[in-house]
């Protein structure tokens, strides 16, 4: 059909109804993404026993499908994902993710290598004073345990105490030890500039207590064995040992 003729099969649709024509004929304009909307033309000039009205513009893409209409597009014939269609908008999302994660791994390697440097530096320093203290000709593995061994070793030779002998870590935790109850200490061993404590106390909190007094004397404690008697109170092995040393 042209604005003239109509098509073929309106007529035979119109003629097939027979003495149960419709009231009206619609008219739409097709509308798509691919088709621009022309503006609004005059009606065709057909000759019809119905009349013609223009109707809104149609879209077949965004036109509702009535539920009695089977959906072909499922199983074999559903349409692909498409997962890559909104790449380009998240392009620059993604651009500022790849950059943040460059910026946190080059920041990260330049913060170990300062790290690293400071690390060597404070070595290389406690090597100088170990050898400026005790010689060239020692052999040099934990700078700090050797000092400290090198210089118990020397008060030693002197006749005086050393700092992590049996009588100065008594003395250190005597103060705090004094102030338990009756039998709270059970035994005492030491070696090795250590001080292990079995002691028994009413509650395990009191533990916790203990730990922080000690502290507070420049000890540091290892807390292990830790058990309920079941009478109510509870057992534990404190060993302690200067702060210095660690």
């Amino acid at each position: 059909g042209d604005h003239e003729t109509p098509p073929l099969a309106l007529l035979l649709s119109l003629t097939a109804a027979g003495t149960h024509p419709p009231r009206q004929i619609e008219l739409r304009q097709i509308q798509s993404a691919d088709v621009a909307v022309s503006p609004a033309q005059d009606l065709p000039g057909w000759n019809l026993p119905v009349p013609l009205v223009r109707g809104e513009a149609w879209d077949w893409q965004r036109a509702p499908i009535p539920e009695a209409i089977p959906n072909l597009l499922w199983g074999d014939f559903a349409p692909p994902m498409r997962l890559f269609e909104s790449l380009p908008k998240l392009r620059p999302v993604l651009f500022i993710l790849l950059a943040a994660f460059i910026i946190e791994v080059v920041g990260t390697h330049i913060e170990w290598a300062i790290l690293a440097q400071e690390k060597h530096a404070l070595t290389q320093q406690q090597e100088h004073i170990f050898h400026a203290a005790f010689g060239d000709d020692s052999t040099l593995v934990d700078a700090p345990l050797q000092m400290q061994r090198n210089l118990a070793a020397s008060r030693h030779a002197a006749g005086v105490a050393d700092t992590t002998d049996l009588i100065p870590l008594l003395d250190s935790a005597a103060q705090v030890i004094g102030t338990l109850n009756a039998g709270s200490l059970r035994s005492l061993n030491y070696d090795s500039g250590k001080l292990e404590l079995d002691l028994k106390l009413a509650q395990s909190v009191d533990f916790d207590a203990l730990t922080k007094k000690l502290q507070s004397r420049g000890l540091k404690v290892r807390t292990s064995d830790m058990h309920d008697l079941g009478d109510g109170t509870s057992q534990a092995k404190l060993t302690l040992s200067l702060e210095a040393l660690q």
